[in-house]
């Protein structure tokens, strides 16, 4: 996979992340995180972009997700939420926080016997939440949001500096997503182009969030999230063996694995109408 960009100091920072993190996969430190490698770096033959190569991995979650008709079983979210917890407790462990957690940024293997595991990428906006004494960094306000306003957190829309509890939030909402279709604020501001007011309005719809109401576990998940102090380290193992307890020996088997007949528009509104609630 080939990644070019017009502004160099992205993808610099993006390549030392990459090659910061498989340093450390190298020497086993992190066996849960999955994400490709860096096979090559450097400019066009103009000079005007930075490229970077990578390991071609298989389809992203969000394509998965659209070419299922927007319908997944509980299963399969509960696989997911096991994966993906298990890539940010790696991705943590190093000191690194991924900043722009989506269902776009989630892909399964490429090769036949790589569809059931998955992977993380796009380190553009990561950064590292811990100093070279191994700190953690003091909080910092007034900041920009980074990120996709969709997913992020509370505290990322405040301008508050993102930590581990930030992932994980953020998390709590592609879960959601994939259980329930879509989230509420997605079409609130659909005819909205511009970015602050955007944030502001779904900013206030998260706080306005009654998390009773989001199906369980996904909005106890984001409420423990929010409740993270700044420097604190999720209970990632409970929350594993909670989706895992909920999903059952099914989750070994995502929707993507299974046959499907051929999905068609009258399909997909009929099979959206009849479909019990999408809770795990």
């Amino acid at each position: 996979a080939v990644k070019a960009h017009d502004d160099a100091f992205l993808l610099d920072r993006e390549v030392q992340l990459y090659r910061y993190l498989w340093r450390h996969k190298k020497r086993g430190l992190v066996p849960q995180l999955r994400i490709p490698r860096l096979l090559w770096e450097g400019t066009t033959d103009d000079g005007k972009q930075r490229v970077v190569v990578l390991d071609r991995l298989g389809t992203s979650l969000d394509q998965l997700f659209d070419a299922q008709g927007k319908c997944w079983g509980h299963a399969t979210v509960c696989w997911v939420a096991c994966e993906a917890l298990r890539l940010l407790e790696g991705l943590h462990t190093l000191g690194v926080v991924h900043r722009d957690l989506k269902p776009d940024n989630f892909a399964i293997g490429y090769d036949a016997d790589e569809r059931h595991r998955l992977y993380t990428f796009d380190f553009g906006l990561s950064s590292q939440y811990l100093d070279k004494d191994g700190q953690h960094r003091p909080m910092r306000t007034g900041l920009t949001l980074i990120g996709t306003l969709r997913y992020a957190s509370l505290a990322n829309h405040d301008g508050h500096q993102q930590s581990r509890r930030d992932d994980l939030e953020s998390l709590g909402y592609v879960l959601w997503c994939l259980a329930a279709g879509t989230l509420p604020w997605k079409h609130a501001v659909r005819d909205v182009e511009d970015r602050s007011e955007r944030n502001r309005l779904i900013a206030e719809a998260k706080r306005a969030l009654d998390l009773d109401a989001v199906p369980a576990p996904f909005g106890e998940l984001i409420r423990y999230a929010r409740g993270l102090a700044y420097e604190a380290a999720p209970d990632y193992a409970t929350w594993v063996a909670r989706f895992e307890a909920l999903a059952g020996t099914a989750s070994s088997v995502p929707d993507w694995l299974l046959p499907h007949p051929p999905v068609t528009a009258g399909r997909v509104a009929r099979s959206r109408k009849q479909r019990p609630a999408r809770t795990c």
